[in-house]
């Protein structure tokens, strides 16, 4: 019987509730078939990254702030300012305060967690992630592995577990959706360092997976 394989879902920005990949999960089962010779399909064990919810109290108070400031015109606008743009806007760390890119970190690493309790520890691991989350699956994939996850908050590593996955060795299957990662570039002049795909040790979890990282307009 084939490895399952773990598939994690980082959706982009805006209000997002749970389930938002139900129709994406249906359609990836449905390609999943036995092969010709019979060989048993892998199961893909899913798992939806709800990273939103670390953002949205916050969000909800600035609006109340606004509504307070008596009426306003534009309503839906602001309402699509503070729903969407404020998640890219609130996701940078800044050297005096960094909560909101932890809260956001520690949604991936409680996904992740989850992942590896039901598809096995060393499951290959296969990210979607689209728009803003690509830039989120970027990011924590670079943290966890700079200085063994150094740069990571005290309850996120707190929340990652031992197992080959949760470490992001296992990670084999990258697919970025409407990615603005090319627009990091304009932060920082020389575009800084890419994540290391494949990882160094899913060779050895591994042997044999070819690894594809696919990049879609």
């Amino acid at each position: 019987m084939p490895h399952p394989i773990a598939v994690a879902f980082i959706h982009g920005i805006g209000r997002t509730e749970p389930g938002y990949s139900v129709s994406m999960q249906r359609a990836l089962a449905r390609q999943v078939e036995p092969s010709a010779g019979g060989e048993p399909a892998p199961r893909l064990v899913f798992e939806e990254v709800n990273w939103s919810a670390g953002l949205q109290n916050r969000e909800d108070r600035l609006y109340e702030r606004l509504d307070r400031a008596g009426p306003l015109r534009w309503g839906k606008l602001r309402h699509f300012m503070v729903d969407f743009a404020a998640d890219a806007i609130a996701y940078q760390p800044a050297p005096s305060d960094r909560s909101a890119y932890d809260a956001v970190h520690l949604e991936v690493a409680s996904a992740l967690a989850r992942l590896a309790e039901r598809a096995g520890p060393r499951a290959p691991l296969c990210i979607v992630a689209h728009s803003l989350g690509t830039v989120i699956a970027s990011t924590y994939v670079y943290d966890l592995a700079k200085r063994r996850g150094s740069f990571l908050a005290p309850e996120v590593r707190a929340r990652i577990g031992p197992t080959p996955l949760e470490r992001g060795e296992t990670l084999a299957l990258l697919y970025t959706l409407g990615s603005p990662i090319a627009l990091w570039s304009l932060r920082y002049p020389r575009f800084g360092a890419p994540i290391r795909f494949p990882p160094k040790r899913l060779a050895h979890h591994h042997p044999g997976l070819v690894p594809r990282w696919v990049n879609v307009y």
